[in-house]
């Protein structure tokens, strides 16, 4: 999970002087245009990264504490919360970069506290109630907080689009999640993992499959920034493709 935070942090690197820049220019329908997409970015990322972790975690576990038993690390419930409870956070990335963009930290600050509140108020608790799940709850109800009370607030005080736009794409990714993991989970369960190299072939497997349907969901759903997408990505493959051209270029001179 720590690895896959700072997966997350590629989504972070220079989008905060973006916004900062269109809002100093008061360019408000070019910040509704690229917050959209990276929304849309940051969602379809979510739901393949963390539906094939979801499906890989508690195998991962399996094979990592093999010949261990004293205690049950085997425990479905709490990896599934614990996932949950990171793709919320991941999901929020697009709203904290606009709000750092147009340099509103302090209002959000009251938003900060009381997620650290809720978190270690309701994990305190829970976990004498239900264990180790209550904590994963905890974190969970926390983030999904702190992401739509800055999603409220960009709205109401930054772009004023519809609270409906940031409803439908977390439901998407949320849609996209359970469309995967359901028939994957009870696959995957029927697989011997009796080494790395199985996991490791099973694990891309998933993701490939993954990312298919989420492929397939947004041709449906949100044709319109996936063409977007494609085309940023093609015009970054092209120039990282030139710049090594050059380098070999200058390398045989």
């Amino acid at each position: 999970m720590t690895a896959l935070k700072k997966l997350q942090l590629i989504f972070n690197t220079g989008t905060e002087p973006i916004f900062g820049n269109m809002w100093a220019k008061n360019e408000l329908d070019k910040i509704k245009q690229t917050l959209s997409f990276y929304e849309f970015t940051v969602a379809a990322f979510c739901s393949a990264v963390f539906s094939t972790t979801i499906i890989m975690l508690l195998p991962f576990v399996t094979l990592y504490t093999k010949g261990v038993t004293d205690i049950e690390y085997i425990r479905p419930d709490y990896a599934i919360m614990i996932t949950l409870a990171y793709a919320v956070q991941c999901f929020r990335v697009p709203y904290l970069s606009v709000v750092g963009g147009v340099g509103h930290y302090k209002q959000t600050k009251n938003a900060s506290i009381l997620e650290a509140v809720i978190n270690l108020g309701l994990s305190v608790i829970l976990v004498n109630l239900i264990g180790m799940v209550g904590v994963a709850i905890g974190t969970l109800a926390a983030n999904l907080y702190r992401t739509v009370i800055f999603a409220v607030y960009i709205d109401n005080n930054v772009i004023h689009r519809g609270k409906i736009v940031f409803i439908k794409k977390i439901m998407w990714s949320f849609f996209n999640i359970l469309v995967i993991v359901i028939p994957l989970y009870f696959i995957t369960k029927n697989i011997n993992f009796s080494g790395w190299l199985v996991w490791i072939l099973c694990a891309a497997a998933v993701f490939v499959l993954s990312v298919c349907e989420v492929v397939v969901s947004s041709l449906l759903f949100y044709r319109s920034d996936f063409k977007d997408a494609l085309k940023i990505g093609m015009r970054m493959f092209k120039k990282k493709s030139t710049q090594i051209s050059s380098t070999n270029s200058i390398g045989e001179l």
